[in-house]
């Protein structure tokens, strides 16, 4: 799989979630949901966030380096 590849399967992945957690969150409006979201939905599209742009900086470099070798 490409970089690429990764980062759009990511990004899909990220918003599909987020779609769904609005679906859930319509219905589910207590103290532990809200906990529940920011524990673990907050925390892990802050964590795909910033693997996203780790994996732009990889790409930037990779093109730097094919970029070297030529």
């Amino acid at each position: 799989m490409s970089l690429h590849t990764g980062q759009a399967n990511m990004r899909k992945a990220s918003k599909d979630l987020a779609a769904r957690w609005g679906e859930v969150r319509a219905l589910w409006r207590d103290e532990v949901a809200r906990q529940f979201e920011e524990q673990y939905i907050h925390s892990l599209l802050r964590e795909v966030r910033v693997t996203q742009e780790a994996m732009a900086h990889m790409g930037s470099v990779v093109v730097q380096i094919r970029q070297d070798c030529e």
